[in-house]
Parts: structure tokens; sequence; C-alpha cells
């Protein structure tokens, strides 16, 4: 069940393109060899090497043989997981404007409206997880229409705007890793090595964001 106790504005929210690592900038080198493709989670030919300490653990790391960058330098980007997370429509109650709803009879209510509107709804249960202090328990209820790919949050956009035309008009677009719950990746992480004959210039850099890999 997804659990998301907190207020939107105090969450954070998952990236799901990739797991941040530093940059190396490598200057004053010649590159004859490229980076491979920094697409799936898992590329063809990927073997699987193990697992590093993410996720639930059936899910295996995979990589590719190094690319050569320079005499001396290498470089590798390690797989694991696939994408558990989905673009979907938050639809809020037409009256009230509520999103996470009090009761499941309330839930229940505004996912049969939206259903007899000609979507397919679905309610998601919130809860807080046991602590030493206290009881895992439910906290609230959120009626949610279709599951989206992250690559997808076109079709997001269209389904909020359909719901819109339809009368729930303060609907909005969200992913559903601002839940908070468990997710099964995808997560890159890259390495550069370095020999301490290469002849380079090292520079550590941070890049915009996580999403954009630098190439």
């Amino acid at each position: 069940m997804p659990y998301n106790p907190l207020p939107r504005s105090a969450r954070r929210v998952r990236v799901p393109a990739a797991l941040a690592v530093t940059s190396v900038l490598l200057l004053g080198a010649a590159a004859p060899g490229q980076p491979g493709a920094t697409g799936g989670a898992v590329a063809v030919g990927a073997e699987p090497v193990g697992r590093m300490p993410l996720g639930p653990a059936d899910v295996p790391t995979r990589t590719r043989p190094a690319d050569v960058l320079a005499p001396g330098v290498t470089y590798r980007k390690f797989w694991q997981g696939e994408a558990s997370d989905s673009w979907a429509v938050w639809v809020r109650h037409p009256g009230s404007g509520t999103e996470t709803l009090g009761s499941r009879a309330d839930a229940d209510a505004l996912a049969a409206s939206v259903n007899a509107a000609g979507f397919t709804a679905r309610v998601d249960t919130f809860t807080v997880p046991a602590s030493v202090d206290t009881d895992s328990r439910i906290v609230g209820y959120g009626v949610r229409v279709g599951r989206f790919a992250a690559d997808r949050r076109e079709h997001a956009v269209l389904s909020r705007q359909a719901s819109a035309a339809a009368g729930f008009t303060n609907s909005r677009i969200f992913f559903t890793a601002e839940d908070g719950g468990p997710s099964r990746g995808p997560w890159q992480v890259r390495v550069i090595t370095v020999a301490p004959s290469a002849q380079v210039t090292l520079k550590a850099v941070h890049g915009k964001d996580i999403q954009a890999p630098r190439r």
C-alpha cells in the first residue's frame, strides 16, 4: 500500500532516471572510445554482476565491458532494477477540492463518480509504517486514474484534460514516487577508473540535474 502521510510540500521525490553520482571531467585527453548508450535500465548484452544494496534482493546489477576513454582511463556503467513508478492523475473532489480523503467511503464514492464519467479509477490507501512508538495506521485515501510509464507523461496530461472536461477540474498530474513506497528502480552508477600512469587531468564538476547525464 502507498505510504504518503505527509503534505506534498514536505515530501522528497525520487528521480526515476538514475542514482546521482559524482561526475569526472577528463581534460587534455584524447577520447578514442565513447560511453555506451544511456537509455533503458538494462542494456542489450548486459551481464549480471551481483547486486548493489538497493531495492529488493531479487533485483540483480548488470553491466557491460568497460569503454576505453583514453590510455589508462575506462568508463563503465552499472544498471539495477526496472521502472516501478508511473505518472497518474490524482483526482480532487469536485466540490471540496480535497485530494487526500479521510474515509474509505468518501474515496469509494468519488471513485464511483469518476468511473461513471468513463474513466477507470482506483483507490490507494496511505499508511504510516509501524515504529517503536506507534502502530501502523491508515492516514487517508486517494483516487487516481491511469498508470503511465515514466517517459509517457504526456499521456497523463491528456488524461487530466479529459477528466477536467468531465467536471474534475482540480485534478493534478503526479508521479507515484511521491508516495514514498518501495521502489524497484531503475538505478545507475557510472564509474571512471584512472590508472596512476594515465596522462590526464581530473576535475570534479556538478551537473545541472541528475536526469540528463553528462557525456
